[in-house]
């Protein structure tokens, strides 16, 4: 999956960064609830973000704020282990979208577009706090190699080629960094 490099991942982990994701929202193939995280259209609504991730912790509550100073209630979050669940939750019509990384829901839109809409735009966060990494054992041996493997990647056409393919192309970053 996708992991930002946190401080609190850092001290257990080395982090190689490769691409700048973004969060954004799936719905139900055309938006019956016209939902957007571009305004208050999603206060009150039931959201799924996973455990344990940016979405959950930090832009959620986030967004939720923006909702009640608003005069809006605040988006209900629907914690679930794993993407895939909150997919079915959605086709099931239990939850009104899926609040995730833009990677997974693009990938469930373009292999399911009968049944998913990913929306534009993707959230608006802090500079930077969408860079994402592969994670590694702390003080592994493969961590220089993997991270020289990653930029020779990224040096190459495969990388803002195969990027594009998935609509990703957006979050290309030019330069890999070890962390840890």
């Amino acid at each position: 999956t996708n992991m930002t490099p946190t401080p609190e991942r850092l001290d257990v982990l080395d982090m190689i960064t490769y691409w700048a994701a973004g969060s954004s929202l799936i719905v139900q193939t055309g938006n019956p609830q016209d939902l957007s995280l571009a305004d208050e259209s999603i206060c009150g609504k039931k959201i799924a973000v996973m455990t344990g991730s940016s979405q959950q912790q930090d832009y959620l509550p986030l967004i939720s704020e923006d909702c009640e100073a608003a005069g809006q209630e605040p988006v209900e979050g629907v914690v679930l282990g794993n993407v895939e669940g909150a997919l079915t939750q959605l086709v099931a019509k239990r939850i009104d979208g899926v609040f995730s990384d833009t990677s997974q829901l693009a990938w469930a839109a373009k292999q399911q577009p009968q049944a998913f809409e990913l929306l534009s735009p993707q959230y608006q966060k802090e500079e930077g706090d969408d860079i994402v990494a592969l994670g590694l054992a702390k003080d592994s041996p493969l961590t220089p190699a993997l991270h020289a493997a990653m930029q020779s990647l990224m040096d190459s056409p495969a990388y803002q080629a195969t990027l594009d393919r998935w609509g990703l192309g957006a979050g290309a970053i030019s330069t890999s960094e070890s962390l840890g």
